[in-house]
């Protein structure tokens, strides 16, 4: 039954959880694909003397099909994060759920209140802070747009970098 693939990817995309311990990249990306994110990158950014000026070791960069996939996976980082009692060490995603898209209001009683629509209007672009490493869930639209991989590696980021 339809119903029945959705609750075994939501499954799939759920990571061991481990009291305590930050999302590895792998963990990350593995839970992405299992929801049908494309593309999934990590790119790990370098100033010109060599080190992470940014204050975190990785970027992963994702693909969805649209804003409501970028949500739904988005979404999973978050519950991945809560479901190590990450939101105890201050990890913004444990903490906050994932930042970006038009709606920042987080709960449906909250948007209830503000006179909102019950459903959340996302855009494309939706960032998840897991602490040392930063997830970006981009629409394909956006992601072509952006072009956060080319900013930090190859060419075109050695010449941002050094200006």
């Amino acid at each position: 039954a339809p119903g029945d693939a959705a609750v075994a990817k939501e499954l799939d995309s759920e990571i061991p959880p481990v009291p305590g311990k930050l999302l590895t990249s792998r963990e990350i990306s593995a839970c992405a694909r299992a929801l049908g994110g494309r593309d999934v990158r990590t790119v790990r950014p370098r100033g010109n003397d060599g080190t992470n000026p940014l204050g975190f070791e990785e970027m992963i960069v994702v693909t969805a099909r649209d804003s409501a996939h970028v949500r739904t996976i988005a979404d999973a980082v978050c519950r991945n994060l809560k479901a190590r009692d990450l939101h105890r060490s201050g990890i913004v995603g444990a903490l906050y759920g994932p930042e970006g898209g038009r709606d920042v209001t987080t709960s449906r009683r909250n948007r209830k209140r503000a006179g909102l629509p019950a459903n959340r209007v996302d855009d494309g672009w939706m960032i998840v802070d897991c602490g040392d490493r930063i997830v970006h869930v981009q629409d394909e639209e956006t992601r072509e747009a952006v072009g956060l991989e080319r900013l930090w590696e190859g060419g075109e980021g050695e010449r941002l970098r050094s200006i």
